[in-house]
């Protein structure tokens, strides 16, 4: 398999031309530095999928692991109380070169804390990959 370069970012700015600029960016940049393995991207685009920010990270040769799925993980108002489930996916796992076989949330559900405030891990919901390895690659 050889080496996996994994890129992480957290896009921001309070309009989408901001964002997808710091998304083209990003792409030119993980074009420059990945090297021939697989490539994995994470991270929030602060835009929706058929956003332009997604588009400039898929034509770098990306795809949208979650494309297929009803995954939400953006935004709660608050981390305190219970909050609306959330529909609106600005977070993204990418890949080029490798496709997962599990995708799941986490910490969708808040945690009631000893003196009885509910909070959540974050005002997002969290998203998990697992990718298959070959048992040839392992020492």
């Amino acid at each position: 398999m050889g080496v996996i370069d994994v890129f992480v970012s957290h896009l921001t700015g309070t309009d989408a031309r901001v964002r997808t600029q710091q998304a083209a960016d990003l792409a030119a940049f993980i074009t420059s530095k990945r090297g021939t393995g697989p490539v994995i991207v994470l991270g929030d685009l602060g835009d929706p999928p058929g956003s332009a920010t997604e588009k400039a990270l898929l034509d770098a040769g990306l795809h949208d692991l979650l494309a297929n799925s009803t995954i939400g993980t953006c935004c709660r108002e608050s981390v305190v109380s219970e909050q609306p489930q959330l529909t609106v996916r600005h977070d993204y796992i990418l890949s080029s070169g490798w496709r997962t076989s599990e995708l799941a949330v986490f910490g969708d559900q808040p945690k009631t804390l000893p003196d009885g405030t509910v909070v959540y891990a974050s005002d997002h919901n969290g998203i998990r990959a697992a990718f298959p390895i070959l048992a040839s690659y392992l020492p």
